[in-house]
């Protein structure tokens, strides 16, 4: 099969988040497979990444493969886009997200989108026609789909991939938005995303359901390619940890904290056992609503909380589990969570304390992976159960287990790209 090129448009390049780790493990796949890869570095003039979610590390460095993939651009910004990035390293974040409101206002794109037609036209100068150049935008922020329709646009005969991890304007809000404020940039972004969906050659996301919320019309050239593992399987060693551990991975939002049933359950059912349960929320951190409840429940004493960690880091947390944790999005019901798929790799048992009536209780009773509750008494009586098979001993080595690493998602998805024509 002749070669391909693939453009890479991402959000976030140096970070530690799973939507890094699904690109890298795509560049990987399709370098592996004889293709050239080029991941698209642009360079913004802000030294404090208030605002955006996710800080970039600039010590983070990738295998050498990767490195020489990367190609850094500093665009050249109009100048509504530098006075916002230039107060935006003044004031905090409240600033910043009205800024980026007021710039989709008047351009209907977010701030990170490329205007620079010089920096477009060196690009295409340096890509040749010689090779089918297929563009992969991974939302993320709209201006990267919108940055990668660009340069599709600019490169002739290129095709168009749109990979949603998140929907934009068709799905829930995001987490931790404000209402307002997301029906304000739909009102000004909407239309614009319609447009890309309808140049795209390919669109994909990571689950049925959010391929169900985006427009009907272009579900023929949707492909569901669903989150992996981040873990290699070679790791995966269980042990039994000194306590009974209940341990949730990753970012902790504020929707998920708004129904207290699992922390008062979890309270009583540790009224006679402080001594021998933990409960571990690893890559969490601190904030004032989470300390707050963990007191309110006197749960302090049990907890042990994290900043983010490397992926090693976590391995040993992961292996000494006793029981995965997920606690639903609030009112939400399409989230089917990247830390859903490292779960099931280590093959213990996942409680769902309070159903989402969605997609992680289908998802849980699909493959029989752990325990689904609806009340705050099955809660108590969940946790008893997997307390009293704690002590006993009981192994879940053999656990029939879904497991789906990056590696086999990536596999898939050049494959599909492969086919594009």
């Amino acid at each position: 099969m002749a070669g391909i090129r693939l453009i890479l448009v991402t959000p976030h390049l140096r970070a530690n988040v799973t939507s890094v780790s699904r690109f890298i493990s795509i560049a990987k796949q399709a370098i592996g497979k004889g293709h050239e890869v080029v991941i698209l570095n642009f360079i913004y003039p802000f030294k404090i990444q208030r605002g955006l979610g996710v800080v970039e590390d600039k010590d983070i460095k990738f295998s050498d493969e990767i490195e020489q993939c990367i190609l850094a651009l500093k665009p050249e910004l109009n100048i509504l886009q530098k006075i916002i990035f230039f107060l935006n390293d003044t004031f905090k974040v409240p600033f910043w997200k009205v800024a980026n409101l007021i710039y989709q206002m008047l351009f209907k794109a977010d701030v990170f989108k490329i205007t620079d037609a010089k920096l477009l036209s060196s690009l295409q100068k340096r890509i040749s026609l010689d090779t089918k150049n297929i563009i992969v935008g991974f939302g993320g922020p709209f201006s990267v789909l919108e940055n990668a329709f660009a340069i599709h646009q600019a490169i002739e005969g290129s095709l168009l991939v749109l990979d949603y991890r998140d929907l934009i304007n068709f799905g829930y809000p995001p987490l931790q938005s404000n209402l307002f404020i997301h029906t304000l940039k739909k009102k000004y972004t909407k239309r614009r995303e319609v447009y890309l969906l309808q140049n795209a050659d390919l669109i994909t996301t990571v689950s049925v359901t959010l391929k169900g919320l985006l427009p009907g019309q272009y579900h023929s050239k949707i492909k569901v390619f669903e989150n992996g593992a981040s873990f290699d399987s070679a790791k995966v060693r269980p042990q039994r940890a000194t306590h009974f551990t209940v341990l949730y991975l990753g970012t902790l939002y504020k929707e998920q904290l708004i129904d207290e049933t699992f922390f008062e359950a979890l309270s009583s059912f540790c009224a006679d056992k402080f001594d021998t349960v933990r409960i571990l929320f690893i890559g969490a951190g601190r904030n004032e609503r989470f300390n707050s409840l963990l007191d309110k429940h006197y749960l302090n004493d049990i907890s042990i909380i994290t900043g983010r960690l490397e992926k090693d880091e976590l391995i040993s947390y992961l292996n000494n589990a006793s029981v995965f944790l997920h606690l639903k999005y609030g009112d939400r019901n399409e989230i089917i969570t990247s830390k859903n798929a490292d779960y099931c790799l280590f093959r213990k048992p996942i409680l769902l304390p309070d159903s989402d009536k969605g997609d992680l209780e289908d998802f849980l009773l699909k493959y029989d992976l752990g325990y689904i509750c609806y009340s705050k008494a099955e809660i108590r009586d969940t946790l008893s159960l997997l307390y009293r098979e704690y002590m006993e001993g009981k192994d879940y080595g053999g656990r029939s287990a879904y497991s789906m690493t990056r590696e086999s998602i990536a596999e898939k998805f050049v494959a599909e790209l492969e086919q594009l024509s």
